[in-house]
């Protein structure tokens, strides 16, 4: 898992969320009205938590994870 990937946001967002079996709370925030469209990230990664803490021996370390959809994103484009 990467410990360098930190991203600043500013806009509004809708946001979906769940607990995984482990007690992390993780929150998908999309644009305002597609929230449908994170469900799919939401339950891969309540999912692939637990199997990486199994995996690794090694539970995730913080309360909650915090995922984005961006709507269009041109890193390094230019």
């Amino acid at each position: 898992m990467s410990t360098y990937l930190v991203a600043y946001v500013i806009g509004e967002y809708d946001y979906v969320e769940q607990t995984d079996p482990n007690g992390v709370l993780v929150r998908v925030y999309t644009p305002i009205g597609k929230k449908e469209q994170g469900l799919f990230a939401l339950e891969t990664t309540s999912r692939i938590l637990p199997f990486y803490a199994d995996y690794f021996g090694i539970k995730y370390p913080l309360a909650k994870l915090d995922l984005i959809a961006v709507p269009d994103f041109g890193a390094g484009k230019q």
